[in-house]
């Protein structure tokens, strides 16, 4: 099992500048909540959580969003976020993923992340959350390997 926590190397809160469409987002957890705002059609939030780094002030933007796009955001969240970890991990930092095990997401939030604090997780609480961010990265992972094995690239 490996535990990756939001702000790690592998969490989305790590600040490590990727491009989707000629934008440049500078973490994963940006360019969820800026697809949100897109969602919304909230051009003023996409701006404001593009302009900012800190976590604490794009999840306050964020919060601007109304929430009557929240059925139709249940539904894109998940291919959001796969888009944003593909483009991540397309280039030179592929080898952060190449590592044995199942992806945790070790955040108390119940759609994203196991649901239980690290040091919950240290204690051996079981998980409550779907940790659907951890199971993107094992996807994210997959596909890397299968495109190395199609090309003839040992796998580290």
């Amino acid at each position: 099992m490996i535990c990756v926590k939001p702000s790690s190397t592998l969490g989305m809160e790590d600040d490590f500048p990727f491009m989707i469409n000629n934008v440049c987002y500078e973490s994963v957890l940006q360019r969820i909540l800026c697809q949100r705002a897109v969602l919304a059609e909230d051009q003023h939030t996409f701006a404001a959580i593009r302009r900012t780094t800190s976590v604490t002030r794009m999840r306050e933007l964020a919060k601007r969003t109304p929430l009557d796009t929240e059925l139709q955001w249940e539904q894109l969240a998940y291919s959001s976020c796969l888009e944003a970890v593909r483009s991540k991990y397309s280039g030179a930092c592929q080898h952060e993923l190449m590592v044995d095990g199942e992806f945790v997401y070790i955040d108390t939030d119940l759609y994203w992340g196991c649901g239980i604090s690290a040091a919950a997780a240290k204690i051996g609480i079981p998980f409550r959350g779907k940790n659907m961010y951890g199971q993107i990265l094992s996807r994210v992972r997959s596909e890397i390997q299968d495109r190395r094995k199609v090309c003839g690239v040992q796998t580290e």
